[in-house]
C-alpha cells in the first residue's frame, strides 16, 4: 500500500492524501480500500469517495514491457536541445511510468548529500555575498540612467540565460559558455549542486570558488570607479544621469 504514491501515508490511526488540501480518513469511518491499477493513470495522486469507500489510484506498467537504463549516446548528440543525460533520463522515465516530480527527483538525484553540516551554510553564505555584490554593480550603472528597467533588462535577463537557470550552460555553445564565465551565478549554481548534491568537500569546490573571486573582485573594483566617475559627474553637471 505505501508503494502506491509518495503523498499517500497510512498513518496509525487515518489515511492521509496530501493533495491542494491534506485528505484525512480515519480508520472508523472507511468500510474499504479500492485500489484500481492503471498504464494510463497521470502522475498524480488520484482518489474517490463514495460513504465508506475510498478509492485510489496506483499507475503500473505495461506488463512485458523492456526498459533500458544506458541513454544511446548517438541520440545524445542528436537531441544537444536536451541539454545533458539528466533531462534524457526523465523522458526515458516518464515513457517508461508516469512518476511525479518527487519521484523522478529520488530517482535522478537520490537526495541531498552533504560532507559536513557545515555545506549548506557555506553555499547560502557564497549566494548572498554574491548576490551583494552583483546588485551593488546594477545599482551603481542604474546611476547614470533615467531608464532604469532598460537597463536591468539588457544586464540582468542574459545572466539568467547564460548562467544556467534556464539553460544548463553544458547545452550553451562554445561563445554562450564564455559569456557564462562573466556572471558570477554561473558559478554560484556550480558550486550549490557541488555542496548539496554532489558531496564535494571545500577543498574540491576550490577551481570554482576562485573563479567566482574572480569574477566579483573585478566587479567590486568597476563599481568603485562608477561611483568615483558619478561623483565627478555630478560635481561638474549637477545630476548623475549620462543618458
Amino acid at each position: 500500500m505505501e508503494s502506491i504514491h509518495p503523498r499517500f501515508v497510512l498513518d496509525e490511526q487515518e489515511i492521509l492524501f496530501y493533495k491542494a488540501q491534506t485528505w484525512r480518513f480515519s480508520y472508523q469511518d472507511i468500510a474499504r480500500i479500492i485500489v484500481r491499477p492503471s498504464a494510463f493513470i497521470a502522475p498524480h495522486l488520484l482518489l474517490g469517495t463514495n460513504e465508506s469507500t475510498v478509492t485510489v489510484g496506483y499507475a503500473v506498467t505495461v506488463p512485458g514491457a523492456e526498459r533500458y537504463d544506458a541513454v544511446p549516446r548517438d541520440l545524445l548528440g542528436i537531441m544537444n536541445a536536451m541539454s545533458d543525460e539528466s533531462r534524457m533520463k526523465i523522458l526515458r522515465q516518464v515513457f517508461y511510468h508516469p512518476y511525479c516530480t518527487q519521484q523522478l527527483a529520488d530517482m535522478l538525484v537520490g537526495g541531498v548529500h552533504l560532507a559536513g553540516w557545515w555545506s549548506v551554510p557555506l553555499g547560502l553564505l557564497i549566494l548572498a555575498v554574491s548576490a551583494v555584490i552583483w546588485g551593488g554593480f546594477l545599482n551603481v550603472i542604474f546611476l547614470f540612467s533615467r531608464d532604469s528597467g532598460f537597463l536591468y533588462t539588457i544586464l540582468d535577463e542574459p545572466m539568467l540565460i547564460f548562467s544556467g537557470v534556464r539553460i544548463p550552460v553544458a547545452a550553451l555553445p562554445y561563445w554562450g559558455k564564455l559569456i557564462a564565465l562573466v556572471f558570477p551565478l554561473t558559478y554560484v549554481l556550480e558550486i550549490l549542486r557541488n555542496l548539496v548534491i554532489e558531496g564535494y568537500g571545500f577543498t574540491q569546490i576550490l577551481p570554482s570558488l576562485g573563479g567566482l573571486l574572480a569574477v566579483l573582485a573585478v566587479l567590486c573594483l568597476l563599481s568603485s570607479r562608477l561611483v568615483i566617475l558619478a561623483e565627478k559627474h555630478a560635481l561638474r553637471t549637477g545630476n548623475l544621469n549620462l543618458f
